[in-house]
């Protein structure tokens, strides 16, 4: 019998702060991918990538798993205008997210398997695909017009949806350790992405994956991360080594906080937020 699973995971994506132990190589990923981008081949996935702008945060999402603008780039196909990546605030020109890529790995049968949106800078690691044609675009819905035909089911004032699949093999280059072929777990993902542009939510973007197993294997030990890959700076200085030689990073495992409580007194605790944070060292 045909096993399914359904694994729902909401991150909330501090990708401000967000850093990563990969360095920068000579490879422009933007223009070796720009390729892939905008194009209605018959028979490739209908790979695409959008800008949020409703809230300070203008971050670029993708239906290949990825975000930011640093191994896919193009044109929004809501705007029409050429993506981002990660600007902060709104309009600043201040860059602080180049990529990131949604992981998961389990255990199937004996072995261990992980897929992944990107792996650093290896070209043909985008195990992730959207499907082709039609069916494969991103999607939007809104609820700041009621009117809208983009209102129906939104979430926020800027839902982006992405539906891709770690099953397509074509394209993928050999494993670099085990040195064979991606070997998918066969999974599904709804990835939305929320944004908004009310004061006390403008800051951040949230995401939603929606993971269903469509195989016939039993996924054991599921684990699901984000690889993520920060550069400060001037989004004017991407062509130099000027954004991302001089970047500073570290963890934030807790902080102090105080409480008010009802009877007047102050409590005093540890705040448990584990969190990674990137900087220019520069200012």
């Amino acid at each position: 019998m045909k096993k399914h699973g359904i694994i729902a995971a909401t991150l909330l994506s501090l990708i401000l702060i967000s850093s990563s132990s990969f360095s920068r190589t000579a490879l422009d990923f933007k223009k070796s991918n720009q390729n892939n981008l905008n194009k209605s081949t018959a028979g490739l996935p209908n790979i695409q990538v959008a800008d949020h702008q409703v809230g300070q945060l203008q971050l670029t999402v993708s239906n290949t798993g990825t975000f930011g603008n640093g191994f896919f780039s193009g044109k929004d196909p809501f705007t029409g205008r050429g993506v981002l990546g990660g600007i902060y605030p709104k309009g600043s020109g201040v860059q602080y997210v180049f990529s990131g890529a949604f992981w998961i790995g389990a255990v199937v049968e004996r072995d261990t398997l992980v897929s992944t949106g990107a792996d650093g800078w290896a070209a043909g690691n985008y195990e992730f695909k959207p499907e082709v044609g039609d069916a494969g675009r991103l999607k939007r819905r809104s609820l700041i017009d009621p009117t809208s035909d983009d209102f129906e089911g939104a979430i926020s004032e800027e839902d982006i949806i992405a539906v891709y699949t770690d099953t397509t093999i074509e394209g993928v280059d050999l494993d670099q350790i085990l040195n064979r072929p991606h070997k998918p777990l066969n999974i599904k993902v709804v990835e939305a992405s929320y944004a908004w542009s009310y004061p006390y939510a403008e800051d951040f973007v949230l995401f939603d994956y929606k993971i269903r197993n469509t195989g016939y294997n039993t996924l054991e030990e599921v684990y699901m991360g984000i690889y993520q890959d920060a550069d400060v700076g001037f989004a004017a200085d991407m062509s130099s080594n000027n954004l991302y030689s001089d970047d500073i990073c570290g963890f934030v495992h807790t902080i102090p906080e105080t409480l008010n409580t009802s009877f007047g007194e102050k409590c005093t605790y540890i705040d448990t937020v584990n969190i990674a944070w990137i900087a220019d060292n520069n200012g």
